[in-house]
């Protein structure tokens, strides 16, 4: 037994039209969508299809700032859920165009995705005591950036294109860390400057500790003279000079309720782990960059 229907989705012209006038853009291709449903079996034997398709639009701006793109990002996620099974199986693919012009597709086992600033981000469901798992990939590139499972953090030199992305990844995570790599591993913190990673650590303790789960992160200066902004913390000592080493004086707080507390400094643009305070258990080193 099967039944299903389908709902056809067209990108509003009214969007793209806002951008500019028709006139300047010149004709633009239209875009449609279509999304559709169906089932099939009962009982255990039930499964259940879902194929979404949808668009969404965002200025993107260039990473040195020299610029700015009006982005159109095509996406489908095709899910199937089995009554004989926990979670949803997902694929999503992701196109990306600006002024007509296919700038890159993603392909990704993502329950759902969106636009995040300077990166499109896809999030997978955990499942079975895994953590959500989100994948961001700079946008401007396409190229995958980091996985976390927690909202980033962002270290910026105010009036400067100098951004860097603290991101978290948990040994819970859907992802996971490389179990037979390193079976203490814990967590992994990536330092991140657009799509490429500038440092990478590795945070180490015994099975059991509490500690591979995602903890709160925050970005504090230990002097107390600054303070972060919503998700970013800007280095106004260092304000108009692009120079990386400007990250500095900043520290990485990491929380996990009860069971302790880290903190691992920012200086000259990487993790200082010669300084770090680690609760008792824990380890930190670094890992080549990948």
């Amino acid at each position: 037994m099967k039944r299903g229907w389908s709902i056809g989705g067209t990108l509003l012209a009214a969007a793209l039209a806002q951008a500019a006038p028709a006139e300047e853009r010149g004709a633009q291709p239209s875009l449609t969508a279509q999304s559709s449903f169906s089932e099939t079996g009962e009982g255990e034997d039930y499964v259940a299809r879902i194929v979404n398709a949808t668009f969404a639009t965002g200025r993107l701006y260039a990473p040195d700032g020299s610029g700015a793109r009006d982005m159109v990002y095509e996406q489908r996620i095709d899910s199937t859920a089995r009554a004989a099974a926990e979670g949803t199986q997902s694929e999503l693919r992701v196109t990306a165009r600006s002024d007509g012009k296919t700038l890159w597709t993603i392909h990704d086992s993502g329950n759902e995705g969106a636009a995040f600033g300077d990166y499109y981000r896809t999030t997978e469901w955990g499942c079975c005591g895994a953590e959500n798992t989100m994948r961001s990939y700079f946008a401007w590139t396409g190229k995958l950036a980091f996985t976390a499972t927690a909202d980033p953090l962002f270290l910026t030199i105010p009036n400067t294109s100098t951004r860097r992305a603290i991101a978290y990844l948990s040994a819970y995570s859907v992802a996971g860390i490389e179990g037979e790599k390193y079976p203490r591993g814990t967590g992994l913190i990536a330092l991140v400057d657009g799509d490429r990673t500038v440092d990478l650590v590795l945070l180490e303790s015994d099975e059991g500790t509490g500690f591979e789960w995602t903890p709160k992160l925050a970005l504090a200066d230990p002097t107390g003279a600054h303070a972060q902004s919503g998700d970013s913390f800007d280095l106004w000592p260092a304000d108009g000079n692009p120079d990386p080493a400007g990250l500095t004086g900043v520290d990485l707080v990491l929380g996990w309720d009860a069971d302790g507390q880290a903190a691992i400094p920012v200086a000259a643009g990487t993790f200082d782990l010669a300084h770090a305070r680690l609760p008792a258990g824990m380890t930190a080193r670094h890992l080549p960059p990948k």
